[in-house]
């Protein structure tokens, strides 16, 4: 999925938690990282864009954030998963 189709599914989409709370969603590396992991995954159950983000993530090499849901380690993952 390309940016501008992503955009534009972000723009008919409306507010989504990661508009809401940016801060959750790209988290710098302290002590506290991992709980503000947990609380962006949550958040992001109850978007209903969650997968589109996921496929943007995935096929645009997104390596900061949490994006579909998943973090950054979660999608290498996944990545690696596609390309066996």
């Amino acid at each position: 999925m390309r940016y501008d189709e992503f955009a534009e599914v972000l723009d008919n989409q409306g507010e989504t938690p990661c508009m809401a709370y940016p801060d959750a969603f790209f988290i710098d590396r302290d002590q506290d990282a991992r709980e503000k992991y947990i609380i962006a995954r949550k958040l992001c159950q109850s978007c209903p864009i969650l997968l589109q983000c996921l496929e943007y993530a995935v096929s645009n090499d997104e390596n900061y954030g949490v994006w579909g849901g998943m973090t950054p380690h979660e999608r290498k993952g996944l990545r690696r998963g596609y390309a066996a």
